[in-house]
């Protein structure tokens, strides 16, 4: 499911496709808030990828959504990594 998404879509970008690799069983109808919860925070040795990925997964649920795909984005509300800021 995921791979149908990608292809109708842009250059997905490294981390998206990354993680369409490895979630490629799971379906995209099934994914909630709490599921993208635990994949940003497994990404948090890593802000920038987590944040990144968080923000290309908005992208592609939104489209999703406006798709008539799924019924709601299950992104919304899950929360960002801190930013971390040399002093």
């Amino acid at each position: 499911m995921w791979n149908e998404l990608l292809a109708e879509g842009e250059d997905p970008g490294e981390e998206l496709a990354r993680f369409a690799e490895e979630h490629r069983d799971f379906r995209v109808k099934l994914l909630a808030s709490k599921h993208v919860q635990k994949i940003v925070d497994a990404k948090l040795a890593t802000p920038f990828a987590a944040r990144n990925l968080l923000h290309s997964l908005r992208t592609l649920m939104s489209f999703a959504v406006a798709e008539e795909i799924i019924h709601s984005n299950p992104t919304l509300g899950v929360k960002l990594p801190k930013r971390i800021t040399m002093t």
